[in-house]
């Protein structure tokens, strides 16, 4: 599966706990962005259809057919953990919060944490 069409994938779970557990993952492995910690219990908790997309993200990262994730894609992603209304979208806002007093953060040189500041 391409990088266009996993993220299709996942967007069509925007909005469900799947969606934010696979966008976290995806930034967690493709990015230097990790605004949520991810263990093995999240895993468990996927469906079928996220385990399938779960997988082409892990494969597709470890044969480097996947590199690192551009920013239209970054921010696609954190879209959809910021969908998602629970403790996991406090946690992100939180981050972002934390992103915009770090100027030397790999996020804030793409002014990226005001992008989403003003949303949280």
């Amino acid at each position: 599966m391409s990088e266009d069409e996993i993220l299709h994938q996942i967007l069509t779970l925007k909005g469900s706990h799947q969606g934010v557990t696979l966008a976290g993952y995806w930034l967690m492995m493709g990015s230097a962005h990790v605004p949520m910690r991810f263990t093995i219990d999240d895993v468990r908790e996927l469906d079928g259809n996220g385990r399938a997309i779960f997988h082409c993200i892990s494969a597709g990262v470890a044969s480097r057919h996947i590199g690192r994730l551009s920013e239209e894609t970054i921010v696609q992603l954190f879209q959809i953990m910021l969908a998602h209304e629970s403790g996991a979208t406090r946690g992100v806002c939180k981050l972002f919060d934390q992103l915009v007093t770090q100027p030397a953060s790999p996020a804030n040189q793409h002014g990226m944490p005001t992008y989403f500041h003003r949303r949280c």
